[in-house]
Protein backbone atom coordinates (compact mmCIF):
# COMPACT_ATOMS: atom_id res chain seq x y z
CA UNK A 1 0.00 0.00 0.00
CA UNK A 2 2.44 2.50 1.19
CA UNK A 3 4.33 1.60 -2.04
CA UNK A 4 1.50 2.64 -4.53
CA UNK A 5 0.99 5.51 -2.50
CA UNK A 6 4.76 6.87 -3.41
CA UNK A 7 4.40 5.59 -6.80
CA UNK A 8 1.37 8.31 -7.51
CA UNK A 9 2.70 10.92 -5.74
CA UNK A 10 5.98 10.72 -7.74
CA UNK A 11 3.95 10.40 -11.06
CA UNK A 12 2.05 13.19 -10.09
CA UNK A 13 5.42 15.60 -9.05
CA UNK A 14 6.85 14.34 -12.48
CA UNK A 15 3.89 15.10 -14.06
CA UNK A 16 3.36 18.44 -12.96
CA UNK A 17 7.37 19.81 -13.14
CA UNK A 18 7.32 18.78 -16.85
CA UNK A 19 9.09 22.59 -17.46
CA UNK A 20 10.89 22.52 -14.57
CA UNK A 21 12.84 19.54 -15.38
CA UNK A 22 12.71 19.10 -19.15
CA UNK A 23 10.23 15.97 -18.49
CA UNK A 24 8.41 16.90 -22.37
CA UNK A 25 10.10 13.34 -23.36
CA UNK A 26 9.42 9.67 -22.36
CA UNK A 27 12.65 7.77 -20.69
CA UNK A 28 15.24 6.77 -22.58
CA UNK A 29 14.67 2.95 -23.05
CA UNK A 30 17.30 1.93 -20.95
CA UNK A 31 15.64 3.40 -17.61
CA UNK A 32 12.22 1.80 -18.34
CA UNK A 33 12.75 -0.75 -16.19
CA UNK A 34 11.74 0.09 -12.97
CA UNK A 35 8.29 0.60 -11.11
CA UNK A 36 8.98 4.39 -10.68
CA UNK A 37 9.97 4.86 -14.31
CA UNK A 38 7.34 2.94 -15.53
CA UNK A 39 4.63 5.05 -13.99
CA UNK A 40 6.43 8.33 -14.56
CA UNK A 41 6.15 7.96 -18.09
CA UNK A 42 2.56 6.81 -17.83
CA UNK A 43 2.01 10.04 -15.82
CA UNK A 44 3.55 12.24 -18.44
CA UNK A 45 1.36 10.57 -20.72
CA UNK A 46 -2.01 10.97 -19.20
CA UNK A 47 -0.69 14.80 -18.29
CA UNK A 48 -0.10 15.78 -21.46
CA UNK A 49 -3.37 14.26 -23.31
CA UNK A 50 -5.23 15.70 -20.13
CA UNK A 51 -3.54 19.30 -22.07
CA UNK A 52 -4.40 18.15 -25.40
CA UNK A 53 -8.14 17.27 -24.34
CA UNK A 54 -8.41 20.56 -22.74
CA UNK A 55 -7.24 23.01 -26.10
CA UNK A 56 -9.88 25.53 -27.54
CA UNK A 57 -11.77 23.56 -29.89
CA UNK A 58 -10.94 26.19 -32.68
CA UNK A 59 -12.29 25.79 -35.79
CA UNK A 60 -7.99 26.30 -37.60
CA UNK A 61 -7.12 23.90 -34.86
CA UNK A 62 -9.43 20.99 -35.42
CA UNK A 63 -6.96 18.87 -37.35
CA UNK A 64 -3.78 19.30 -35.18
CA UNK A 65 -5.95 18.77 -31.82
CA UNK A 66 -7.41 15.46 -33.10
CA UNK A 67 -3.99 14.03 -34.09
CA UNK A 68 -2.17 15.20 -31.01
CA UNK A 69 -5.23 13.48 -28.79
CA UNK A 70 -5.13 10.23 -31.07
CA UNK A 71 -1.33 10.15 -31.05
CA UNK A 72 -1.32 10.19 -26.97
CA UNK A 73 -3.76 7.68 -26.70
CA UNK A 74 -1.73 5.47 -28.93
CA UNK A 75 1.31 5.72 -26.98
CA UNK A 76 -0.17 5.23 -23.87
CA UNK A 77 -1.81 1.99 -25.05
CA UNK A 78 1.41 0.79 -26.77
CA UNK A 79 3.36 1.86 -23.53
CA UNK A 80 1.51 -0.25 -21.53
CA UNK A 81 1.37 -3.50 -23.81
CA UNK A 82 5.28 -2.94 -23.26
CA UNK A 83 5.97 -1.77 -26.98
CA UNK A 84 8.84 -0.33 -26.72
CA UNK A 85 9.72 0.72 -30.48
CA UNK A 86 10.87 4.35 -31.60
CA UNK A 87 7.66 5.45 -33.22
CA UNK A 88 6.49 6.00 -29.28
CA UNK A 89 9.41 8.59 -28.53
CA UNK A 90 8.87 10.23 -32.12
CA UNK A 91 5.18 10.32 -31.84
CA UNK A 92 5.00 11.53 -28.54
CA UNK A 93 7.10 14.31 -28.96
CA UNK A 94 5.08 15.10 -32.29
CA UNK A 95 1.69 15.65 -30.11
CA UNK A 96 3.95 17.50 -27.41
CA UNK A 97 4.76 20.07 -30.06
CA UNK A 98 1.82 20.32 -31.43
CA UNK A 99 -0.03 20.79 -27.85
CA UNK A 100 2.42 23.44 -26.92
CA UNK A 101 1.99 25.34 -30.59
CA UNK A 102 -1.61 25.58 -29.81
CA UNK A 103 -1.27 26.70 -26.57
CA UNK A 104 1.03 29.59 -27.59
CA UNK A 105 -1.80 30.59 -29.86
CA UNK A 106 0.11 29.81 -32.96
CA UNK A 107 -1.80 27.39 -35.64
CA UNK A 108 0.01 23.85 -36.30
CA UNK A 109 0.53 22.78 -40.04
CA UNK A 110 2.99 20.11 -41.43
CA UNK A 111 2.78 17.54 -43.76
CA UNK A 112 1.84 14.17 -42.02
CA UNK A 113 4.35 11.76 -43.79
CA UNK A 114 3.37 8.24 -44.49
CA UNK A 115 4.32 5.64 -41.85
CA UNK A 116 6.95 3.33 -42.73
CA UNK A 117 5.77 0.01 -43.63
CA UNK A 118 1.80 0.55 -44.21
CA UNK A 119 1.71 0.11 -47.55
CA UNK A 120 2.70 -3.37 -47.18
CA UNK A 121 0.21 -3.56 -44.07
CA UNK A 122 -2.62 -1.60 -45.21
CA UNK A 123 -2.01 -0.94 -49.14
CA UNK A 124 -3.86 2.04 -50.45
CA UNK A 125 -5.09 3.14 -47.60
CA UNK A 126 -2.74 6.40 -46.65
CA UNK A 127 -3.05 7.61 -50.52
CA UNK A 128 -6.86 7.40 -50.15
CA UNK A 129 -6.71 9.54 -46.48
CA UNK A 130 -4.16 11.52 -48.37
CA UNK A 131 -6.46 12.49 -50.71
CA UNK A 132 -9.07 13.08 -48.93
CA UNK A 133 -7.11 15.66 -46.31
CA UNK A 134 -6.88 17.84 -49.40
CA UNK A 135 -10.16 17.69 -50.88
CA UNK A 136 -11.76 21.57 -50.64
CA UNK A 137 -14.06 20.58 -47.62
CA UNK A 138 -11.84 18.22 -45.84
CA UNK A 139 -12.64 20.68 -42.35
CA UNK A 140 -15.74 18.93 -42.20
CA UNK A 141 -13.89 15.80 -41.24
CA UNK A 142 -11.01 16.69 -39.85
CA UNK A 143 -10.85 14.76 -36.72
CA UNK A 144 -11.58 11.70 -38.50
CA UNK A 145 -8.90 12.35 -41.07
CA UNK A 146 -6.50 12.73 -38.05
CA UNK A 147 -7.88 9.75 -36.02
CA UNK A 148 -7.69 7.32 -39.20
CA UNK A 149 -4.00 8.31 -39.96
CA UNK A 150 -2.94 7.06 -36.39
CA UNK A 151 -5.11 4.03 -36.44
CA UNK A 152 -2.76 2.82 -39.62
CA UNK A 153 -0.04 3.71 -37.45
CA UNK A 154 -1.45 1.29 -34.88
CA UNK A 155 -2.18 -1.10 -37.65
CA UNK A 156 2.00 -0.81 -38.39
CA UNK A 157 3.01 -1.30 -34.99
CA UNK A 158 0.43 -4.38 -34.53
CA UNK A 159 1.43 -5.98 -37.65
CA UNK A 160 5.21 -6.03 -36.71
CA UNK A 161 4.39 -7.72 -33.18
CA UNK A 162 1.53 -9.79 -34.09
CA UNK A 163 0.86 -10.27 -37.76
CA UNK A 164 -1.63 -9.88 -39.84
CA UNK A 165 -4.42 -11.23 -37.45
CA UNK A 166 -3.92 -8.13 -35.39
CA UNK A 167 -3.20 -5.94 -37.57
CA UNK A 168 -6.46 -6.41 -39.87
CA UNK A 169 -9.39 -5.58 -37.57
CA UNK A 170 -7.28 -2.11 -37.01
CA UNK A 171 -7.27 -1.46 -41.21
CA UNK A 172 -11.00 -2.65 -41.36
CA UNK A 173 -11.64 0.28 -38.76
CA UNK A 174 -9.97 2.33 -41.08
CA UNK A 175 -11.98 1.71 -43.77
CA UNK A 176 -14.93 2.15 -42.41
CA UNK A 177 -13.54 5.78 -40.93
CA UNK A 178 -12.62 6.32 -44.58
CA UNK A 179 -16.16 5.80 -45.52
CA UNK A 180 -17.31 8.03 -43.14
CA UNK A 181 -14.73 10.90 -43.98
CA UNK A 182 -16.41 10.60 -47.42
CA UNK A 183 -19.88 10.40 -46.43
CA UNK A 184 -18.69 14.04 -44.35
CA UNK A 185 -17.48 15.65 -46.72
CA UNK A 186 -20.13 14.97 -49.58
CA UNK A 187 -22.52 16.16 -47.20
CA UNK A 188 -20.29 19.35 -46.24
CA UNK A 189 -19.98 20.06 -50.08
CA UNK A 190 -22.20 22.92 -51.26
CA UNK A 191 -24.83 21.87 -53.20
CA UNK A 192 -25.11 22.34 -57.46
CA UNK A 193 -27.37 25.09 -58.38
CA UNK A 194 -28.51 24.72 -61.85
CA UNK A 195 -28.78 27.91 -63.75
CA UNK A 196 -31.90 29.51 -64.25
CA UNK A 197 -33.04 29.67 -68.15
CA UNK A 198 -33.23 33.58 -68.84
CA UNK A 199 -37.58 33.56 -70.37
Amino acid sequence: MRRTIALIAVSILMAGSLSAQGGDKLLPQRKRITDEALARDRALIQAWLARADSLPRNPGDVYARARAIALLEFVGSEYDRANRSLVLDTSFVQAVAIVQRIQSGQTWYETVREPEGVAAVAPGLWGQLDSLQHADVNRCAESELARAQVRLLLAVEEHRTGGPECSEPIVKEVEALIEEIKRLIEACAPPVIDPVAAD
